[in-house]
């Protein structure tokens, strides 16, 4: 295969959303951008842009018979084993309490809904933005989950309360789960597709209801909406980046950033394509585009967010979303680029 092609389509896939980010973190930093603006610009990506672009994703899905449920299997199998190897790396190099659940944190929830749906569309287009869709319908869930059992078994016990799980309201967690906006989008979106399989066909094999048809003026605006979401939403995540000292949290950055962006992506990814080879799994171009979405994109923003109000090191956690973020443009590049010489993209 020509590198200097291999080359330019790695180019061309990783480098609009890194300048993307760039922008909104250039616009902040000359005062084009307030806090306000990027703290509201995030919540509307959050709540609204990004699950309509989710909805859409998940509607366009040919028909249920095309989720590939062994897939999803794996995924939700190759975050909890990144849950288990960063517990074990922070009982090894983190003393402090404190950070040790958000570095774990930072081993397992990547960004796959805002970095990762950006990328995967340059990597692997419609068919690919499908697949991530249908595997953050799984993920993001196991994400919360998994982030509020790291972060409270690893927390200190506060004065007069109960420390670790003991303390988690789980009623209140699984309340939350179900109310996130990128849930609420992926649900719609599975119960519009499963209502339209079960309309009846023309003679030409369409269904005789559809919302893009039937409903044209409330799903054009949806559409609107979800094309907006991707750029938007990395521009508000670059309006976010705070460099900040580093002193004395070195190893934990380091720690993170590598389990997130390199020993994440290369179990997840490797593993799956050991498994493929055996013919466990089917992988294709759309599959490992998505993979690397869901393994090698940097952790989530939420991480920082749910690090604060569970009272652990929300400093460490804001460090980490800032370097797995800029660690991420080097090794996304290099994924794409490796991967389209071995023709899998």
């Amino acid at each position: 295969m020509n590198i200097g092609a291999t080359l330019l389509y790695a180019i061309e896939a990783v480098l609009p959303v890194v300048l993307i980010i760039f922008l909104g973190y250039f616009f902040k930093r000359i005062g084009f951008f307030s806090e306000q603006f990027v703290a509201s610009g995030y919540k509307f990506s959050f709540r609204v842009a990004l699950p309509c672009l989710l909805f859409c994703n998940v509607y366009t899905i040919e028909s249920m018979t095309a989720i590939d449920f062994r897939t999803v299997i794996y995924a939700v199998l190759a975050v909890c084993l990144m849950f288990a190897l960063g517990v074990i790396a922070v009982l090894l190099f983190v003393p402090d309490s404190r950070q040790r659940g958000v570095v774990v944190q930072c081993f397992f929830r990547s960004n796959s809904a805002i970095v990762g749906i950006s990328l995967t569309e340059a990597l692997g287009g419609s068919s690919a933005l499908q697949c991530v869709a249908v595997l953050t319908a799984f993920t993001i869930p196991l994400f919360n989950v998994l982030a509020v059992v790291a972060l409270s078994v690893f927390s200190e016990k506060k004065e007069g309360k109960r420390g670790g799980l003991s303390s988690v309201n789980w009623k209140r967690i699984g309340i939350n789960i179900l109310k996130n906006p990128l849930i609420i989008g992926i649900a719609l979106g599975f119960v519009c597709l499963a209502i339209r399989q079960m309309i009846p066909t023309n003679a030409f094999g369409v269904p005789v209801f559809q919302l893009s048809r039937q409903l044209k003026v409330f799903y054009t605006v949806v559409e609107w909406l979800a094309k907006i979401a991707s750029p938007f939403m990395l521009l508000m995540l670059g309006g976010q980046f705070t460099f900040s000292a580093v002193k004395g949290m070195r190893r934990q950055i380091v720690l993170g950033t590598v389990g997130r962006i390199l020993l994440a992506p290369i179990l997840g990814i490797g593993i799956g394509a050991f498994l493929a080879k055996l013919g466990l799994i089917r992988l294709g171009a759309a599959e490992y585009a998505s993979f690397i979405a869901l393994f090698a994109s940097p952790v989530a923003v939420s991480s920082a967010i749910m690090a604060r109000e569970m009272g652990n090191d929300d400093v460490l956690a804001g460090q980490l979303v800032v370097w797995t973020s800029v660690g991420s443009v080097f090794t996304l590049f290099l994924f794409a680029f490796v991967f389209r010489m071995l023709g899998i993209l």
